[in-house]
């Protein structure tokens, strides 16, 4: 089942109820990209879901919904960018797939990711700013441009880089 490692905010926010567990090495993972760690990020034009893989770097970015909706446009924003990757689509439903059977949520315990999305975060609040408006076009345009920008130490073709790789390897085995 995939695994959402959130902020204490985010948790809040989406309605989810008591403590959030820290995340297990045993936690059970049915998905090649792993778990994903995700915050909430309010600006003028709304509230977003930015999110990060941790395997890949892969973000997106999706507006704010509760539980149990949040995890609709979650998964298809998952498959959005993994398309856009160019990933074929019995590898995209095999990724998106578990989010409609189980979510497992977890408190974020890779501080280093959660830096990095702590500056994501604040690219897509300037993207938005920059773009003067929020509809959906405009959040899939900023979502496909935050997975061309690498991230420190991981591949320097970015996160749509890692994702080709990372299936190649797949469709080998």
């Amino acid at each position: 089942m995939p695994v959402i490692m959130c902020t204490r905010n985010l948790w809040r926010v989406i309605g989810g109820s008591g403590a959030l567990a820290p995340r297990h090495a045993d936690d059970p993972q049915d998905t090649r990209l792993g778990g994903w760690c995700a915050n909430v990020a309010c600006f003028p034009e709304g509230c977003f879901v930015v999110a990060l893989n941790e395997v890949t770097y892969t973000t997106i970015v999706f507006p704010l919904l509760p539980l149990p909706e949040f995890i609709l446009p979650f998964s298809l924003a998952v498959g959005i960018q993994l398309s856009e990757a160019g990933i074929p689509p019995d590898m995209i439903q095999t990724e998106v797939e578990p989010f409609h059977k189980n979510v497992l949520f977890r408190k974020n315990s890779n501080r280093s990711l959660l830096g990095s999305l702590n500056d994501v975060c604040f690219r897509v609040g300037w993207m938005l700013e920059d773009a003067g408006r929020s509809d959906p076009g405009t959040v899939f345009e900023i979502q496909r441009d935050l997975n061309e920008m690498p991230h420190v130490d991981t591949h320097p073709g970015g996160p749509n880089t890692s994702l080709r790789l990372l299936f190649a390897e797949a469709a080998r085995a």
